[in-house]
């Protein structure tokens, strides 16, 4: 699968915390289609698209226009990198 000719990324997780694949195809700069649960919000700042129902899914998929999103790419940036969540850890530690 090559990421960069994918239109979007539909995340269907929707339980547990921040989803590592979540995380690795914000910062592909996708748009992302996500379950709606608390902790795919709170992963995106509320900021992705979201679906409760196949419907709804459709729906979301239906709209997509573009396929580039550097909102989710700027949030996986300054959220979850290494160095970030390294400094998170050491101030946990402090």
């Amino acid at each position: 699968m090559f990421i960069e000719n994918r239109r979007a990324y539909v995340h269907g997780h929707s339980a547990g915390g921040t989803n590592p694949s979540l995380v690795e195809m914000m910062h592909f700069a996708k748009p992302v289609v996500a379950f709606d649960c608390p902790y795919n919000r709170a992963t995106m700042e509320n900021k992705a698209m979201y679906f409760k129902t196949a419907t709804d899914l459709a729906e979301q998929i239906s709209v997509l226009k573009k396929d580039h999103d550097p909102v989710m790419q700027e949030i996986a940036q300054r959220r979850y990198t290494w160095a970030t969540v390294k400094k998170q850890y050491l101030a946990l530690f402090d």
